[in-house]
């Protein structure tokens, strides 16, 4: 039976940490991935107390520390300024791995390639980097709505790093996998010489009724982790732009912030009948389910949304920007969900318009839940991450 290690920053559990521990929890989960020996191999510093929720997928897990923040390393003989992205990995302080009884190395980011080098490998190893999306991309998206001079010379030298790190990595690693076709297209064009794949992440399909009533009240909701920044900006832009806009026009309706790390300055609208800050929420879907209307005004960001996929496969119909869809398959305009620009008026006669449309709600509901369960599923990744990238190579790709 093949092996394979999976190298992670985080141990992959609970799934809501971030985007990748969910997405490495619902590849090991996965019946494709049965038919391979998986170990795990974590760099945080604790270890989690969670590990015996995969103790039946897996045959070991190690946990290695590495963090600490560290602006340069070397790699291949140079010294190399990390983007701002790796600083929480010091690749110094691991000790060299010994990984030769593996066939397939995967690992779960860009972060873990900090500590490539340190890999003793056979050279027939086949090393996946599961990329997910590009930082490239996300920082040019950033600078075509930044205005501060100061903030777009930064972002466009974190490109540039990534572009320089990357192009570095590609050499080490046996193909490179993104989530999205426009990912894939812009990391081709930028690395000519990567082999690179695209892996279509999965979601959940919720098929449980849920019984959960917030009133008379237009339940508008957007969801993530407050932290990453594009989900930060996002929810400015509803508090600030569209919020104001709904009151104006003397709307019934209440906003629902759905994730963790909610920011601090938050908190005046504790007090709001019309705001609901969640913070983290266990059953995140039930919550999501009972939203009317679901919106996702994201300006920045790259790869592909999985909040836009996790509201689709609950049935929530969506009103959503153009970056937010980048990347997914199978969405139109005016047939599953709405699309809608960067002006806040436009967003809040789109959800007047939509709450009013019961018959397109009810239609968009369908369809987004037909589309999730035909296209993107976590067997289906699995399947795409190895099929695509590892048992062709076997046959001679």
């Amino acid at each position: 039976m093949k092996k394979v290690l999976i190298i992670t920053q985080l141990f992959p559990f609970p799934p809501h940490i971030n985007g990748e521990t969910s997405t490495l929890f619902h590849l090991i989960k996965s019946n494709y991935v049965k038919n391979f020996v998986v170990d795990i191999l974590y760099l945080e510093n604790e270890r989690n107390d969670s590990e015996n929720a995969l103790a039946g997928e897996t045959a070991r897990i190690y946990n290695s520390p590495a963090t600490r923040k560290e602006i340069l390393m070397w790699l291949d003989g140079k010294v190399v300024f990390k983007p701002r992205g790796l600083w929480n990995i010091r690749s110094k302080s691991i000790k060299n791995l010994d990984v030769r009884e593996y066939d397939y190395i995967i690992l779960g980011s860009l972060v873990e390639t900090c500590i490539i080098e340190k890999l003793i490998k056979r050279d027939d190893t086949i090393i996946i980097l599961f990329a997910a999306d590009s930082p490239i991309l996300r920082y040019y998206t950033k600078n075509k709505n930044e205005k501060n001079l100061l903030n777009r010379i930064y972002n466009g030298l974190q490109s540039l790093l990534w572009k320089n790190y990357k192009k570095a990595i590609n050499k080490y690693v046996t193909k490179v996998a993104y989530v999205s076709e426009k990912d894939s297209e812009i990391a081709k064009k930028s690395f000519p010489e990567a082999k690179v794949i695209t892996a279509r992440i999965g979601v959940e399909e919720y098929a449980e009724p849920y019984d959960v009533n917030f009133g008379d009240a237009i339940n508008i909701g957007f969801s993530g982790i407050m932290t990453y920044e594009p989900n930060h900006d996002a929810v400015e832009y509803i508090l600030n732009k569209i919020a104001p806009l709904l009151e104006k026009h003397g709307l019934n309706y209440r906003i629902h912030i759905i994730g963790k790390n909610p920011d601090e300055k938050w908190k005046h609208y504790l007090n709001n009948e019309k705001i609901v800050i969640t913070g983290f929420i266990d059953n995140i879907e039930a919550y999501i389910a009972s939203m009317d209307i679901y919106i996702s005004p994201l300006l920045t960001g790259s790869g592909m949304k999985n909040k836009i996929l996790q509201a689709l496969s609950i049935g929530v119909p969506i009103i959503a920007s153009q970056v937010s869809v980048d990347g997914i398959e199978g969405l139109e305009p005016g047939y599953n969900y709405l699309l809608c620009d960067d002006v806040p008026e436009n967003w809040c006669n789109q959800i007047i318009s939509l709450y009013n449309d019961t018959k397109k709600r009810q239609e968009f509901s369908n369809r987004g839940k037909e589309l999730i369960h035909n296209d993107y599923s976590w067997e289906r990744f699995a399947r795409d991450l190895f099929s695509t990238s590892i048992l062709s190579l076997e046959e001679g790709d």
